[in-house]
């Protein structure tokens, strides 16, 4: 193929710089080029590790696929977006809550949740009307 057909929406001097190892494809530049090649990005990487570690593409992907079992991943379905943990100031804020508020149910002041918790008063008060979700 020509680099004008190669290309996609990519210029000619891109496809130029990655034929010359003079940059790396992202993984949107691979998907365009491999979309103009008609063939599955993941079967473009296994012919290029093949090629480079002198064997076949069905060996690059059973070792693909040993490594994918191994990790609990072949059959599994990954999700794209990545799971946002909360910051851990916030995770200890809602454990702080938590026991303000268990303490508070129990019938007890702020003062004697201060003491108990060993926190100061004004983080009790802080915590004191706060609803947990």
């Amino acid at each position: 193929m020509s680099q004008q057909e190669l290309s996609g929406s990519m210029t000619k001097s891109h496809i130029s710089a990655v034929e010359n190892t003079k940059t790396s494809l992202t993984t949107d530049s691979l998907d365009e080029i491999c979309k103009s090649l008609q063939i599955h990005p993941v079967a473009f990487l296994a012919l290029l590790y093949a090629a480079h570690e002198q064997t076949s593409a069905a060996a690059v992907l059973a070792l693909a696929e040993q490594d994918l079992e191994g990790l609990s991943l072949l059959r599994a379905r990954v999700d794209a977006s990545p799971k946002k943990k909360p910051h851990p100031r916030v995770t200890e804020a809602t454990k702080v809550t938590a026991a303000v508020q268990e303490l508070k149910d129990a019938g007890h002041s702020k003062a004697e949740v201060a003491r108990m918790l060993g926190v100061s008063e004004p983080t009790v008060r802080r915590h004191w009307n706060r609803v947990l979700t």
